[in-house]
Order: C-alpha cells, then sequence, then structure tokens
C-alpha cells in the first residue's frame, strides 16, 4: 500500500517543542520546503534578553533557509505562519497549548551529567505535560516523540533490537515507573544521586539521559492505550546533513559525533576504550526529519499493543567502525591540521595507538592526561588567556563522559518500520523523505568526507586556527606502523591564544 506524505499532509498545522535547535531546525526548513504548513507553533525555551520571535527570525536567517526563503518570498511572509510561546518546560506550571493537527515534541535535556532530578525534569515530566496537552486536543491526528535509540542501550553489547517498547522489570517483576520516578522526586539532591547510580547499575545505563528517555516512553505508551495517536522516532547517534540534502553537511551545533570530531581534530583524544572494530551507529540529521514526517503520515492499526516506532539508524543495515569514524577525522586533519592542539603528537593516525585494552591502563592514561589538562589550563589563565581554559576543561569533561566502556555500546538497531514506510513511498517523495540510510545510494566515505568538511568550515576555518598542509604525505596501505604498547602520557603543546570556539543553538 502506497503513503502520499505531501498529499496526506499538505496545508497541516503544527506544534513543535525544541524546534530552534539542530534536529528541530532541519525539520522546519523541510516541513517550509515540501508540505506547506497552514501554522507552525513553536514552544521555546525563554533567553534573557533575546524574545522568542527574535530567536525564530535568527533560526530563518540561516543559509539553511535560502531556498525556502526564495519559495515564499521573504522572512517576513514565513513568519505569518509562525506563533511562539516561551515557555520552559521543566517547570511545574500547568501546560496549555492551541489545538493542532500534529504535535512532534523533540524538547529534551541531552546532557550526561545533569542531575536526576534534571534530567526527570526535562525527559520525563516535560514529556509528560506536553503529552497530557496534546491528549486535549479535538482535532489531533499525530503525535510524534523522539526517543532515543538508547533507551535500549543497557542490553547486552552484539545484539539486534527490534522497534519495541521492552518491558521495565527487575528479576522478571514488572517496575512501576510512577514510582521510581515519585521516590526519586521525594529525596534529598544527593540522596537521588545516589538512588539513581543504584538505579543505573541495576539496569546497566550510562547515564541519567537514557534512563530518563527510557521512563518517558512508558508514560507515553499508557497515553498510547488512553488513546493518543502516538508515533515514535527513535535517533542513533545525529550527525551533520547526508548527500541528499539541500546543504550537504550541515551541522547546528558543536555537540554530539561534531563534538567528537572536534576533540579528534584539536589533538585532546588520547585515550580510550571504544574498541576500534566496534560500531558507531551514526544517522544524518536529514534521514530523521524525514523520518519524523513520515511517521507523522504513516497509519497504525488501531488494536495494535503498541505504537508505531521507526528506528533511525544505520547499524542493521550499513554498520561503520569506530575506526572508520576516527579515520575520517585524522583524514581531514592531515589535510588542514588545526594550529592549536591540546595534546602534542595526537591525534595519532591510527585509533589502535589510543585504545586502551584494560581498564587499568585507560584510568592510567587518564590520570595522566587530567593532570597534563589542569597544568595546562593553569597556565592559559595566568596568560590571559581564561576562554581557551574554559573551553578546554569544557571538553575535557565530555571527553571523560563518553570515552569510558559504557559507551561502546556495539549494538544493531532493526529498522524493518521505518525500512517498509520508505519502499512504499513514491521515487519522487523518497527523494524529498529519505527516511533510511540505503546501503548503495549511501556511502560512509563520501557521507564523512562531506560531513568533515563541513565540520572544518564551520569551527576550525572559520575560527583561523587551521590552514591546509601543502604536500602532505599520507602512509601507503600496508606501510608499518609503530608498534602499540603502553599508553603514555601525552607532552603538551605551547598555549595557543586561539580558542576552541563553540556555537550556540
Amino acid at each position: 500500500m502506497s503513503l502520499q506524505v505531501v498529499e496526506k499532509l499538505s496545508g497541516k498545522s503544527w506544534l513543535l517543542t525544541g524546534g530552534n535547535g539542530f534536529l528541530g531546525s532541519v525539520l522546519i526548513e523541510q516541513m517550509l520546503r515540501t508540505l506547506n504548513p497552514s501554522k507552525i507553533v513553536l514552544v521555546i525555551l525563554p533567553k534573557t534578553g533575546v524574545p522568542a520571535l527574535k530567536q525564530v527570525e535568527k533560526l530563518l536567517a540561516r543559509p539553511l533557509y535560502d531556498t525556502v526563503r526564495q519559495q515564499y518570498g521573504s522572512t517576513a511572509e514565513i513568519m505569518k505562519r509562525f506563533e511562539v510561546i516561551e515557555r520552559d518546560l521543566s517547570s511545574k506550571e500547568d501546560l496549555i497549548l492551541p489545538a493542532v493537527d500534529i504535535v512532534v515534541h523533540v524538547a529534551a535535556s541531552i546532557s550526561f551529567n545533569n542531575h536526576i532530578h534534571e534530567a526527570i525534569a526535562a525527559n520525563f515530566k516535560a514529556t509528560q505535560m506536553v503529552s497530557a496537552a496534546a491528549a486535549k486536543m479535538p482535532n489531533l491526528e499525530a503525535f510524534v516523540h523522539i526517543s532515543t535509540c538508547y533507551v535500549n542501550g543497557n542490553q547486552p553489547r552484539g545484539t539486534h533490537l527490534a522497534e519495541k517498547i521492552l518491558p521495565l522489570e527487575h528479576e522478571g517483576k514488572p517496575i512501576s515507573y510512577q514510582a521510581l520516578v515519585e521516590e526519586l522526586m521525594g529525596l534529598t539532591h544527593e540522596e537521588a544521586e545516589e538512588r539513581a547510580a543504584y538505579y543505573r547499575r541495576l539496569w546497566h545505563y550510562p547515564n541519567n539521559y537514557a534512563l530518563t528517555k527510557r521512563l518517558a516512553e512508558h508514560v507515553l505508551l499508557d497515553r498510547y492505550k488512553e488513546g493518543l495517536p502516538l508515533k515514535i522516532v527513535r535517533p542513533s547517534i545525529i550527525g551533520g546533513s547526508s548527500l541528499q540534502h539541500l546543504q550537504p553537511g550541515y551541522i547546528g551545533n558543536a555537540a554530539g559525533s561534531t563534538a567528537f570530531a572536534l576533540g579528534i581534530a584539536f589533538g585532546m583524544y588520547s585515550c580510550t576504550l571504544f574498541k576500534p572494530e566496534h560500531i558507531t551507529d551514526l544517522i544524518p540529521v536529514d534521514y530523521v526529519s524525514s523520518a519524523i514526517i513520515v511517521a507523522a503520515a504513516s497509519e497504525v492499526h488501531k488494536d495494535a499493543e503498541q505504537p508505531l516506532i521507526f528506528q533511525a539508524a544505520t547499524s542493521a543495515v550499513d554498520p561503520m567502525t569506530n575506526e572508520q569514524c576516527y579515520a575520517a577525522v585524522t583524514r581531514k586533519e592531515a589535510e588542514m591540521p588545526p594550529r592549536f592542539k591540546v595534546f602534542h603528537g595526537y591525534p595519532k593516525p591510527d585509533m589502535r595507538e589510543i585504545y586502551c585494552r584494560t581498564p587499568k591502563e585507560y584510568r592510567s592514561a587518564l590520570r595522566r592526561a587530567n593532570y597534563s589538562i589542569k597544568m595546562k589550563c593553569l597556565g592559559l589563565k595566568l596568560a590571559g588567556q581564561g576562554e581557551v581554559a574554559r573551553n578546554i576543561a569544557t571538553r575535557w569533561r565530555v571527553f571523560k563522559v563518553v570515552s569510558g566502556q559504557e559507551m561502546d555500546f556495539n549494538l544493531f538497531f532493526s529498522a524493518p518500520n521505518a525500512a517498509q514506510a520508505f519502499a512504499s513511498l513514491s521515487p519522487e517523495e523518497q527523494k524529498l523523505f529519505p527516511c533510511v540510510w540505503v546501503k548503495g545510494r549511501d556511502n560512509w566515505d563520501t557521507y564523512l568526507a562531506s560531513y568533515m568538511d563541513e565540520v572544518w568550515r564551520f569551527y576550525v576555518v572559520k575560527t583561523g586556527i587551521a590552514k591546509p598542509r601543502r604536500g602532505t604525505k599520507r602512509a601507503a596501505p600496508g606501510s608499518p606502523k609503530k608498534a602499540v604498547g603502553a599508553h603514555k602520557a601525552p607532552a603538551l603543546c605551547c598555549a595557543s591564544s586561539e580558542a576552541v570556539r563553540t556555537k550556540d543553538d
């Protein structure tokens, strides 16, 4: 049975939370370009000194929207379709939303370091409030929730995971998510984090983000059973836009995989427990936005026990290794090396040179590197380069969170629902809404090269901290490499006046 997305969704009214973030910005552009929405209601986090409408105008001024501005004539004409609500969804105030045809809940806290109270407020309570408000809309056709593949990231390494909500249980006994949340929110700040750490160990979750996103899916499952027209889209790790996109390699911020690439480029990633042969599940951002739109248009059997779930992932169809991802960054770094390096002699051309074979080796390398970072930041501060020191310290904290063994998931996320929906589209709509990675059409080497070009263009070249290395020679395939032995602490390079810049969404 064919699915006609444009015919079904054209002229509809939409409400988006988190619409001015990376994924949201790509989704809004795609909606405006392909679906002619009658209204887009954006629920935006208030920013001191920046009115909500100004935030939207700034968003629409990006080069990403060049085609849309030409299509509609001007930014002012596009703005007529927007209604903006300033609201912190983690607040405890009652939420009342205007009625629309389709709600897309993107907003979440993606920080892995948030205290459990903050993570529950941003990822569980906000989902609870938005879904409750949406359930009261008289003509709601779809509620699309953006979750993450890593709600099931606690499963054994190497597992192939279906598009299902797994039961929340311990030793075969069901666990009440409501009771769990009430318990954690009723504890003091310190007690709650200790208790959350216990539950993370119990269920093998690496952070509060994945745990609270898992709890949010369970509150939505109850809403679905009450009649909410729920669809769930679970992205893996979102990367820059694909070669199919109007702006290949587009990145909206320096988070996630982009932060990982910058950490390698600037010589910060000097040790890791990630196995080079394990899987990095990366998905282009425009494939995720397409999955959201196709999910909103898809029909669901009303007697289904679970909602329609799209896993926007690549690991089950065309797996990419950690080593492939690392090599794409080091190739670009060899072509155009940053002048600023945190550790002298990094990145190493081969990921196996920074791979620590045991946790003990990793902890030892991390301690030495941590001391070097502290000394470097102190030197920079004394030299009047506090901003550089703060950037390094921030990046280092992120690195320590994401480089450990618990984040090397090596899971395979099956995506038959998304593949089936894509196959039901016409050839024209498959080009408009490429919601799955297609091996053969898509290629990791060309995609990653395009992605790294954009990372360098925005975060390295624009900051003036890189220039092309002329006459760079790369080692021929099969040439001898330095033996990988015990990991040594990296030496420090000289201080630089150039900061590693981050971009606010």
